[in-house]
């Protein structure tokens, strides 16, 4: 067995108290029961890999509930939560929003102050090195700004683009699923009066 990094698998850095022998301990005997798991959902899903094909119903969401293997996440993600059909309908539409002039010089001065403050303590987004995330992040925001001027950028937006990009490792996808997130599962959450929110609370 491999000794453990001080970061976790999405790049967040363990705490100074982190236990590394029981973690070691614990993965010894859950790595068969990933990998039983992966090998049913790439039974599942065929050699294609075709996600469209999934069908919703009580075997996916059994399959769902278990977890979902990480190389399948972007697509089992993109697929159930109704952001690939959406892509499919519009395909050009992430491209056509980064082309797009900004909302306003406010939006754009809002975003780029939230980029550092966006999981600080994660190795992705370490502005130090040449390969981080905050210009993609900066991309996702800024495109789903211009596509939703009546959310625009709100605090808080960073953090859940931030982690869909961990996961899925695409600007692309991460910007379907915070449009259908934001749109479709958390409408009028992130609003200036968030009336989803408030009725929710």
């Amino acid at each position: 067995m491999t000794s453990l990094s001080c970061h976790d698998e999405y790049g967040f850095v363990r705490d100074s108290d982190f236990d590394y022998p029981v973690q070691e301990d614990f993965l010894s005997s859950y790595l068969a029961v990933l990998a039983r798991r992966a090998a049913r959902w790439d039974q599942l899903l065929g050699k294609d890999r075709a996600f469209s094909a999934l069908h919703k119903g009580a075997k996916l969401k059994r399959f769902v509930r278990k977890g979902v293997p990480s190389a399948h996440r972007k697509g089992v993600w993109l697929e159930v939560s109704g952001a690939a059909a959406l892509r499919r309908a519009r395909p050009q539409l992430y491209q056509e929003m980064l082309a797009a002039a900004p909302p306003s010089e406010v939006v754009v001065g809002q975003i780029v102050t939230d980029l550092p403050r966006t999981f600080p303590n994660n190795s992705n987004f370490d502005s130090t090195k040449s390969d981080n995330l905050q210009g993609g992040l900066y991309r996702v925001l800024l495109a789903f700004s211009n596509n939703n001027p009546a959310i625009g950028y709100c605090q808080g937006l960073n953090y859940i683009a931030g982690l869909l990009l961990l996961v899925t490792k695409e600007e692309e996808a991460a910007f379907w699923l915070l449009k259908v997130l934001l749109e479709h599962q958390l409408p009028d959450y992130y609003t200036p009066s968030m009336p989803g929110l408030l009725t929710d609370l």
